[in-house]
């Protein structure tokens, strides 16, 4: 699943070596996603894990981390 989240990070962000980037480091926050390619993002998880995110679940603290960002989609999958 880890992959597959990475490879959709790499797809919005605007950062050059990207997946590089995030093999290495967890951190999400230098990744220049911009609110747009967010939303993108989103959507594309969603549809990827075939889950839904909750407006409440849009907030900045789930997406810190590739650790955090792939627990929470894990704990969506695990309670459909």
């Amino acid at each position: 699943m880890k992959e597959r989240i990475i490879e959709i990070i790499v797809r919005h962000s605007e950062m050059e070596g990207v997946k590089e980037y995030l093999q290495n480091n967890d951190d999400l926050e230098p990744l220049k996603i911009n609110s747009i390619d967010f939303i993108k993002m989103v959507v594309d998880f969603e549809t990827e894990f075939d889950v839904f995110f909750d407006d409440d679940a849009l907030s900045y603290a789930n997406f810190l981390s590739l650790e955090v960002l792939c627990n929470y989609i894990n704990g969506l999958i695990e309670n459909e």
